[in-house]
């Protein structure tokens, strides 16, 4: 059986890849991380200049 849930999942390196592909470097500074789960249509993220990256994937 199938579990509904897992379609929405996606691997760290899947993670990784979104990040890059933000903007994100491996030395810049983040705020906050709000992970539940979701697909990478709801990965979003911000940069603020005094505090860093906030990102989310949290399904809606």
């Amino acid at each position: 059986m199938n579990n509904p849930q897992q379609a929405h999942k996606l691997t760290w390196k899947q993670f990784l890849e979104l990040c890059n592909s933000a903007g994100i470097k491996e030395n810049d500074e983040i705020d906050s991380i709000d992970i539940s789960w979701g697909e990478t249509t709801y990965f979003e993220c911000h940069k603020d200049d005094i505090t860093g990256w906030q990102i989310s994937l949290r399904a809606k």
